[in-house]
């Protein structure tokens, strides 16, 4: 299910929101309890301590405890472009984090999708800003997660029909290696 849009205009710039209900009770509540049910059975059935039971307990509550706050918890973004600023704010699942990213430092917008997860960071799918601040793997910063390939499309042509500088406003980068040049010796 894709999530609800919404671009609301004002005089100051524009508030783009992205809502999604979380995943259903029912699926937050009882596949945790089944999965933790059998491997509960499994270890009491076999020769372990009942220390590591105790571990196993803990460990399996606290996983249970965070599904179902995952699962209550949904998305709710909001981004707001005026004239200097990209600011997102709000919460999402994937840990989507509030920022502000000047736009004259915005190199691009685009849509990717999913991907992450297992020993590195998990990244949500949505509209990702590249900007010169991102550092030198330069992931960019999901400021609108969970939309699907369209409506990114719709929230990037919205941006740029209401500024259309986006993205070109970009100084060049003088990097530490680039010697400086005063042109001290050109008559004038």
């Amino acid at each position: 299910m894709a999530a609800l849009l919404e671009i609301y205009e004002s005089a100051e710039g524009m508030s783009v929101c992205v809502t999604e209900k979380g995943v259903k009770w029912s699926i937050a509540i009882v596949m945790p309890i089944i999965v933790l049910a059998i491997a509960f059975y499994i270890f009491y059935r076999s020769q372990t301590p009942r220390i590591f039971l105790y571990l196993i307990a803990v460990v399996a509550a606290f996983s249970f405890i965070r599904s179902i706050m995952a699962a209550r918890g949904g998305t709710e973004v909001s981004l707001r472009v005026n004239n200097f600023d990209l600011i997102s704010n709000g919460h999402a699942p994937e840990g989507c984090q509030q920022s502000v990213i000047s736009r004259a430092d915005i190199t691009r917008l685009e849509f990717r999708e999913a991907s992450g997860g297992g020993d590195g960071p998990e990244y949500a799918k949505g509209l990702y800003v590249e900007h010169q601040n991102d550092g030198p793997w330069n992931l960019g910063t999901c400021v609108l997660p969970n939309l699907d390939k369209a409506q990114t499309e719709v929230v990037i042509e919205a941006i740029y029909q209401r500024f259309p500088d986006t993205g070109t406003l970009t100084p060049t980068k003088v990097s530490a290696s680039d010697p400086i040049l005063l042109n001290l010796s050109e008559r004038s």
